[in-house]
């Protein structure tokens, strides 16, 4: 690891990264506002029961404090900040300093292609892993607000941000393949940008359409489930196995691209 380049990215890419950390934040204090308001209008908002169930209202109740604070975590906003977090950094490096031409001067440098793969892994991953603490601070911040911190139940909500962790790790590593085998920064935010979409209208499908929840196993998306977490009997051992399936395909994701960086024959 590059601690000169991992300063680098830090600077780079800190407000970016800061305004997506800040979405799930402001989804923790609208609901914190309104809930208390929220939960009185059950008959109202089962009108739109379609969208409930994008939430997971059939595996817990979303009108109840612990149901309702599982949204910092699973809004689809903020699964389109875990895309961000992940992806930011990876796509700039190496992609975006190759279709410059810079990457051959960095790559004279004493810093090594496996070098710069692996701080760009280790960058991803402290990233997630900020996101998600600050998906479980956001909701404990909004049950706070509308005082109801004691209905959370803590550890759940604590694996609730470890598959949130998975999962951006996941969107990371798949960022820094792309990123690997990429020409520029254009292709490979293009490429990036249409699997990730491909993935969540896969998950998306999963999870409105019942019959088809198999395949919500075919997409990173699909394994990160804080309504299943928190409201199910079996959610604690659902988590833990898809937290670890997440955070272990990131790392393959991370290795196979230091493979091939290591394997180009040109920068």
């Amino acid at each position: 690891m590059s601690m000169t380049l991992f300063k680098f990215l830090c600077r780079r890419h800190w407000l970016s990264i800061l305004l997506a950390y800040l979405i799930p934040v402001l989804i923790g204090v609208v609901i914190g506002l309104l809930y208390p308001t929220y939960a009185a209008q059950r008959k109202l908002l089962e009108v739109f029961k379609f969208s409930t169930s994008y939430f997971g209202q059939e595996q817990v109740d979303l009108f109840s404090a612990a149901g309702s604070f599982t949204l910092p975590f699973q809004h689809p906003l903020c699964l389109i900040g875990h895309a961000i977090v992940g992806g930011i950094a990876a796509l700039g490096l190496p992609a975006a300093e190759r279709g410059r031409g810079a990457l051959d001067l960095l790559l004279a440098s004493p810093l090594g292609r496996r070098q710069l793969v692996a701080t760009l892994g280790l960058f991803s991953f402290l990233s997630a892993l900020a996101l998600g603490a600050i998906g479980f601070g956001s909701a404990f911040l909004g049950a706070f607000l509308s005082d109801e911190v004691a209905a959370l139940p803590i550890a759940r909500y604590a694996l609730c941000a470890l598959t949130s962790i998975g999962l951006c790790f996941v969107l990371g590593g798949l960022a820094l393949l792309v990123s690997v085998w990429a020409r520029d920064r254009g292709q490979a935010t293009i490429t990036y940008g249409v699997v990730v979409g491909a993935f969540f209208i896969v998950d998306v499908a999963a999870r409105m359409w019942t019959k088809g929840s198999w395949l919500a196993w075919y997409t990173p998306f699909g394994y990160h489930r804080p309504a299943k977490i928190v409201g199910q009997p079996e959610g604690i051992q659902c988590g833990l196995q898809a937290a670890a399936t997440t955070l272990l395909l990131g790392l393959a994701l991370q290795t196979l691209a230091m493979f091939w960086a290591s394997r180009r024959k040109s920068a």
